[in-house]
């Protein structure tokens, strides 16, 4: 394969025209991102489930605090109102639960503490 002789310039020679053109660069290989394990992708997954749980229970407790002066106004709200449509909806308040996330956070403990199979023969 012969080289290719780029564009000569008026009053260049061939080998100056050679040593202008710049040097052909091998392509580099971008490398690949290294894979996580499985283990680490579980761990992963699991630290985001518990931030996500502490995230809901102060949301949760936010949410029971209010229920909480939703609660104290339905006390307080006079026995004509109470079966208005504004009594029915202070009812319908009050009968929430925001402090059961009892199994989510069996569900995400269990999780965190599972020994994982690491597989090929590495168990």
């Amino acid at each position: 394969m012969s080289e290719q002789v780029p564009e000569q310039r008026t009053g260049e020679t061939a080998e100056e025209a050679m040593a202008r053109q710049e040097p052909i660069q091998p392509a580099k290989k971008t490398p690949k991102p290294k894979r996580q394990s499985r283990e680490d992708q579980w761990n992963e997954a699991c630290a985001a489930a518990r931030k996500a749980f502490d995230d809901l229970q102060t949301a949760f407790g936010a949410l029971n605090d209010l229920r909480s002066e939703y609660e104290s106004w339905k006390e307080n709200l006079p026995e004509s109102l109470q079966s208005s449509p504004v009594g029915e909806k202070l009812e319908a308040v009050c009968e929430l639960d925001f402090e059961s996330l009892d199994d989510v956070e069996e569900t995400i403990s269990t999780a965190e503490g599972m020994d994982l199979p690491k597989g090929f023969g590495r168990d």
